[in-house]
């Protein structure tokens, strides 16, 4: 498999491309959960915001640590309509944009966190219903 997507690349396309095993995500989720299954993690989108790995991660029920508003609409566009947003992700961003404060909160997230307090003041006026996490 690796071969011919190597045959399929232009010797002039001087794009960036990975190679990724997507069952170490899955082998490492299941290994988590298995020695920590109390504590359940959130995968930081900003890592590698690949729809493969999110999909992968939300079919074993992981959750999603999203920084910003780009990050949370790929999480919510691949895992559809019926992903709980509430339980499964967090807004975790330490200088919230209003705007994207927005979008979490119509989206159905119920998490964030803070690191000063003046995000506790911008949350108190715009999501004061906001669960904050320390």
């Amino acid at each position: 498999m690796f071969r011919k997507c190597c045959e399929e690349l232009s010797s002039t396309d001087d794009e960036p491309f990975y190679i990724v095993n997507l069952s170490h995500y899955a082998r490492q989720y299941q290994q988590w959960m298995y020695f920590l299954g109390r504590i359940h993690p959130f995968y930081a989108v900003k890592s590698n915001p690949n729809s493969f790995i999110v999909q992968i991660l939300a079919e074993l029920g992981g959750g999603f640590d999203c920084a910003s508003a780009e990050e949370l609409n790929l999480v919510r566009k691949t895992c559809g309509n019926d992903f709980d947003c509430a339980t499964r992700i967090i807004y975790a961003h330490p200088c919230k944009p209003v705007s994207h404060i927005r979008q979490f909160r119509e989206a159905g997230v119920q998490m964030t966190v803070v690191d000063n307090e003046d995000e506790l003041l911008k949350l108190k006026e715009h999501w004061p219903e906001a669960k904050v996490n320390q």
